[in-house]
């Protein structure tokens, strides 16, 4: 019944409407909207690529515990205390008990409390904004059932939540073998879209929306780490878009290689650097050997590494 319908509707509609929706665009949204709205979507299984270590939320928490405190203090500081002395100094000066020079030293200056007020204010705007833009793991969309079009959402990002910069509770999942009872670690475990969806502080991205912001961060990736990320330790930040606002922007800390997962350095150069896996090299300007992504050609989704050589920058002395 329903190819009779299609064929009626095809052979009654304009040709501007038939050309319209059998244009790409249209035939990818609504390919895409009926992807996202399959029930076998939320069935797809993530892998980790990346876990910052709870135990390293110890600093952002009290980070964010003293500057809570502190800009409770301040409003305090200026609105109740500081008009009190001042009050009190006027009114021992007015009864006679003290003279003008006693009154000068009595009376706070409200200047100062408004200084303080202000940089307590944005000492835990600072404290509240970094974890919600430090990255608490990454997921990548596992392609090993079916092929994954490099356009699709294959990359997911969690960041830490308020109050308590905790991680996303799906990261408790744990795993253990039957057979010895140990747990073989969060690598290995298979979590289905369904799952993260359900935490609205995990969102999805497609490769190249999310990227390393910096020429030198990139370079020091690829070249001086040999595209291990492990061992670039500290904060990359990464940015979303063109990343012109600072809303726009995550921080990668990497604490220890522990907290890459095992063979997640590929999937991250592919979705962080690699853009629609090809690497910019004019973004590149110093010289020396490097890797990139590399079809197998054998038909499957696997990737290799293969060396390149960035092109070297030379500069004119001035006279």
């Amino acid at each position: 019944m329903l190819p009779v319908v299609a064929s009626f509707v095809r052979r009654c509609r304009p040709r501007s409407v038939a050309s319209a929706l059998s244009s790409p665009s249209a035939r990818s949204f609504s390919s895409s909207s009926d992807q996202e709205d399959s029930p076998s979507t939320y069935k797809r299984k993530w892998t980790l690529l990346y876990h910052r270590s709870p135990n390293r939320s110890t600093y952002p928490r009290a980070m964010l515990g003293f500057s809570s405190l502190n800009a409770i203090y301040w409003p305090w500081y200026v609105f109740d205390f500081t008009p009190a002395v001042n009050a009190s100094a006027q009114t021992r000066f007015e009864l006679g008990q003290i003279d003008a020079e006693t009154l000068d030293l009595l009376s706070m200056d409200t200047s100062i409390g408004y200084v303080g007020l202000g940089m307590a204010m944005l000492f835990w705007c600072g404290a509240v904004a970094y974890p919600t833009h430090l990255i608490s793991a990454i997921w990548k969309l596992d392609d090993t059932e079916a092929e994954v079009d490099e356009n699709e959402q294959s990359l997911a990002i969690s960041t830490h939540k308020l109050p308590f910069i905790n991680e996303p509770s799906v990261l408790d999942k744990a795993v253990f073998d039957p057979e010895d009872n140990q747990f073989k670690g969060k690598h290995r475990v298979a979590f289905t879209e369904a799952e993260l969806k359900a935490d609205s502080n995990i969102k999805f991205f497609s490769p190249g929306d999310v990227s390393i912001r910096g020429d030198k961060e990139s370079h020091d990736i690829i070249v001086k780490f040999d595209g291990d990320f492990g061992k670039k330790h500290g904060h990359l930040a990464l940015q979303k878009g063109d990343g012109s606002s600072m809303m726009q922007n995550y921080l990668l800390d990497i604490g220890s290689e522990d907290e890459v997962m095992e063979g997640a350095n590929p999937h991250l150069l592919r979705g962080l650097l690699f853009h629609e896996y090809k690497i910019q090299q004019d973004a590149m300007y110093t010289g020396g050997k490097s890797k990139k992504l590399k079809d197998s050609g054998d038909g499957t989704d696997g990737k290799q590494l293969e060396p390149i050589t960035f092109r070297k920058r030379t500069f004119k002395k001035k006279r």
